[in-house]
């Protein structure tokens, strides 16, 4: 029966639900469902959805709505996760978790209204909140780069590593993971884009651009664990070959390309070192007013690549084509990356 003559015969329609009192499977239907296939995303995608909200309702009461679910809730649901036979390791239980979390912050108008505003619930992620670090803080941290002791090769002072490190977070924007991972990456020094003839699924690489540089060659985290897809190939700018040439000098045969340690709490202590230099050195307490972390270096090596050379060039250096790395990945984009590393103008620190 139409809603007019539902009207007309004296009927009315049952009242919308609220959205505070929507339970995580509704709010996954009305909103994040949508927003899948709105963005085409495979079945296979879709699934992984459902069975974390599958585990959901086996662990927390079904019809808890999403506005009532607490950030206890959620360590509680990956505790207990990690008691089920078949999630065997902290990672499957983060992912299910973090559907669940991405399911309740796509209700904003869930959350609870009487916390003040400007103060950030506890279910938002800190990601959001990230900040842009001035070119003067990028310098002052680079120029204290003599207190840095993280290194794993005698060979090299640490302070050179962590300047040809900065140098890299700088010019790329690669999460800290993929920072740890650099070690096990290397420096192609071939001005042509390198072959993979390891790689026979992707015998339709083809690509012309030339980095007078040449090309770091890694894998990332999600590529290599789950994609096993190509690595990704970026351009070399002629400040990151500098630095990576000092290195040559001091190490020409050595095992890694950064020699430093694979912990990423470690590399942060590090950078939390060298803004304490900073802070405590004599006319530089306001040069860096705040606390950076690597995903502040990201986030701002995105928006210098956005501003300089467009959206999609930003996403091709930061990994951010939700595909993985494939042939079509470097489609038309390679040779704008390549021009927009000879043409980005870096911190003078960097460059001097």
């Amino acid at each position: 029966m139409s809603a007019a003559l539902k009207l007309f015969t004296g009927e009315t329609l049952p009242p919308e639900k609220n959205p505070r009192q929507w339970t995580v499977r509704e709010a996954f239907e009305n909103r994040v469902l949508k927003r899948l296939e709105r963005m085409e995303r495979s079945d296979a995608t879709v699934a992984k959805w459902r069975i974390a909200i599958k585990y959901w309702e086996q662990i927390q009461p079904a019809d808890t709505p999403v506005a009532h679910i607490t950030s206890d809730q959620l360590t509680e649901f990956c505790d207990e996760l990690l008691k089920l036979p078949k999630i065997n390791t902290h990672t499957t239980a983060n992912q299910k978790m973090m559907h669940i979390q991405s399911i309740i912050k796509a209700c904003p108008d869930a959350f609870d209204t009487s916390v003040p505003v400007g103060t950030p619930l506890p279910e938002q992620s800190a990601t959001r909140h990230r900040k842009i670090i001035p070119d003067a803080s990028l310098n002052a941290m680079y120029s204290h780069c003599e207190l840095a002791t993280l290194s794993r090769d005698r060979r090299i002072p640490p302070p050179i590593i962590w300047r040809a490190l900065l140098s890299l977070f700088v010019s790329i924007g690669c999460r800290r993971g993929e920072g740890c991972l650099m070690p096990r990456s290397a420096w192609n020094r071939s001005v042509e884009f390198p072959e993979f003839p390891e790689f026979p699924e992707h015998p339709d690489l083809e690509v012309d651009a030339e980095s007078p540089h040449g090309w770091l060659v890694f894998h990332t985290p999600k590529t290599r664990a789950r994609k096993k897809g190509l690595p990704l190939v970026l351009p070399v700018s002629g400040m990151l070959a500098r630095h990576l040439e000092i290195l040559d000098n001091y190490a020409p045969r050595r095992e890694r390309l950064f020699p430093v340690g694979d912990h990423p709490t470690s590399w942060q202590g590090q950078l939390d070192r060298l803004q304490w230099g900073v802070r405590t050195t004599r006319g530089n307490r306001s040069v860096i007013s705040d606390t950076y972390c690597f995903q502040d270096l990201r986030k701002t090596v995105n928006r210098r690549y956005r501003k300089h050379a467009g959206r999609e060039v930003a996403k091709l250096f930061l990994g951010h084509q939700p595909r993985g790395v494939n042939a079509s990945y470097y489609d038309d984009l390679t040779e704008d990356a390549v021009t927009a590393t000879h043409t980005m103008s870096w911190p003078h620190a960097f460059t001097g």
